[in-house]
């Protein structure tokens, strides 16, 4: 999953807007917007802050690691993404 999906479904499970979202962190909606479509990367600075502001709506380690993520090269992304794969469906036992 990509962060701005993620961050999509955490902001409908919390029931607000885009808008609302950035006004409660201070960061402009155009950029929020920009970065649920995959145009632009989450600041790395304010991933934090917006753990906390989504806290009960987000798994906090999975956001996080999902937003520093996005700054890896592609390949990166691709490689960890096929391991989790690979790990949810591993036969258990």
């Amino acid at each position: 999953m990509r962060f701005g999906s993620y961050l999509a479904e955490a902001l409908a499970r919390k029931g607000v807007s885009q808008r609302a979202f950035a006004l409660g962190v201070g960061y402009p909606q155009q950029a929020i917007n920009g970065i649920i479509h995959g145009d632009r990367i989450p600041p790395l600075g304010r991933l934090e802050a917006w753990a906390d502001h989504l806290e009960g709506f987000v798994d906090r380690p999975q956001f996080l690691e999902l937003g520093r993520l996005e700054h890896c090269p592609q390949e990166i992304q691709q490689l960890v993404s096929d391991l989790r794969d690979r790990l949810k469906n591993r036969p258990k036992g």
